[in-house]
């Protein structure tokens, strides 16, 4: 099992969505069920898979670490966030909070 730090990107469009997990194989099982169905959390995110499609995203590993180093995992996505907007701009990113631990 392999936790870390993930990364959703849109090829088409160069958006990204990033995020941690305890388990990477399944969040990205998680993920693309929901978008499938039409049900993911994250409205931008859905909206962009239901214009471009399936074919159209790559789920990527960042980080990886152990399970109970996720909980400096947080430190380890903001950072990602944070380098991801300064470099890319706040609006090619899906994350709809500006803070890895706050859910909107």
């Amino acid at each position: 099992m392999t936790s870390g730090i993930y990364i959703i990107r849109n090829i088409e469009s160069g958006k990204v969505y990033i995020g941690s997990a305890v388990k990477l194989n399944k969040r990205k099982s998680d993920h693309f069920s929901e978008l499938q169905s039409g049900k993911h959390h994250n409205q931008h995110l859905q909206n962009a898979y239901n214009k471009y499609g399936v074919d159209a995203f790559e789920f990527a590993v960042l980080v990886r670490c152990k399970k109970d180093e996720l909980v400096h995992g947080i430190n380890y996505e903001q950072q990602a966030i944070d380098l991801y907007r300064r470099k890319l701009g706040w609006e090619m990113l899906y994350n709809i909070a500006p803070k890895a631990d706050e859910f909107i």
